[in-house]
């Protein structure tokens, strides 16, 4: 049984590690990510922005010139600009729904140009319209980009799961400052759920009976219960995108009960003294047992003391049973010769 046990508890242990071993991220499809559509010349300026919706006052495309960035783009030719008339917004809705045990990562290249000062700013993940996540706390230096990411991981029962997927780009503040954002990327990584149980039982029973007055029983019982859950997480602040949560369980529970009962008889020996009420009532001066006779005239205090053993009858020796009978036939022969003399 603990055989069993132990291989199949290595067993769902070894599922488990398995399963926790990290996916690889998927790309979500985003359309004109890099704001390179319409294609612009240097220092080139569109106020509309393909496959993305906007909202406000001036939003739109622009080539930067070494005047706004003295390396460019963050990522090909163009980038997106929103000045801050709040909620001056970009927006896509995606092709892609909110799918349970699925971790997201939003990435984007936040800009703050050097001939214009960057306001606050969001950059959004939603589903079904509700923002899941959002970050606006990246700073950029002057005259550069850097990278906001947005992490967010569904479970089983997520409340905006089959909503389609949304990236907002937008504002934070009304103000004359301008924000500027480029090379939008979103990842899906399968988030590996399993439960492993492992059950081993077992029962097993021993009995043994001898005759007697005296029973003992013991009974044993032991159940195991191993569980391990495990959440392995990671992420990449690079081009490459990986994140994964596993849970995963493993039970083994094994019972086992014995039971012994032993039963024996054995006669009961009195201790010594009289009626077998112990050596001290051979000397107490009492008739303990009620037998008529007291301490050392009690046969049962016999040898114990202060009673000793009475002495052995004298016993004749041979060679002395020897004189007695030859003294004995002297006198007798003796009162024989005396008769014969006197007659």
């Amino acid at each position: 049984m603990r055989i069993r046990l132990w291989r199949q508890g290595a067993l769902a242990f070894g599922s488990v590690a398995w399963l926790m071993s990290p996916a690889l991220a998927d790309p979500v499809a985003i359309v004109n990510a890099s704001f390179e559509n319409p294609a612009l010349i240097d220092g080139g300026v569109s106020l509309t922005v393909p496959g993305w919706t906007f909202a406000g006052s001036l939003t739109g495309v622009f080539d930067p010139d070494v005047g706004a960035y003295a390396g460019g783009a963050a990522d090909g030719e163009n980038i997106a600009f929103i000045n801050h008339a709040a909620p001056d917004t970009l927006a896509q809705v995606l092709a892609v729904n909110l799918a349970p045990y699925t971790a997201y990562v939003l990435r984007v290249e936040v800009g703050d140009r050097l001939d214009i000062t960057m306001g606050p700013y969001q950059v959004q993940l939603l589903a079904g319209g509700v923002v899941l996540a959002a970050d606006g706390s990246v700073t950029p230096a002057n005259g550069a980009f850097a990278t906001v990411t947005v992490p967010y991981t569904t479970g089983a029962s997520d409340p905006q799961l089959g909503q389609a997927l949304e990236i907002r780009l937008m504002a934070a503040a009304s103000s004359s400052l301008q924000v500027n954002f480029d090379d939008v990327r979103l990842s899906e990584t399968q988030v590996p759920t399993a439960t492993a149980t492992a059950t081993a039982t077992g029962t097993a029973t021993a009995t043994s009976t001898q005759t007697g007055t005296q029973t003992n029983t013991a009974t044993g019982t032991a159940t195991a219960t191993a569980t391990a859950t495990g959440t392995q997480t990671g992420t990449q602040t690079n081009t490459a995108t990986g994140t994964a949560t596993a849970t995963a369980t493993a039970t083994a529970t094994a019972t086992a009960s014995a039971t012994r009962t032993d039963t024996s008889t054995a006669t009961p020996t009195l201790p010594p003294g009289e009626g077998g009420q112990g050596p001290q009532t051979c000397g107490d001066g009492l008739d303990n047992d009620a037998d008529t006779f007291f301490d050392c005239d009690d046969p049962e205090c016999l040898g114990i003391p202060p009673c000793s053993v009475p002495a052995p009858a004298p016993v004749l020796q041979p060679l002395a049973l020897l004189f007695v009978v030859f003294s004995l036939l002297m006198i007798g022969w003796r009162a024989v010769l005396r008769l014969m003399h006197r007659g």
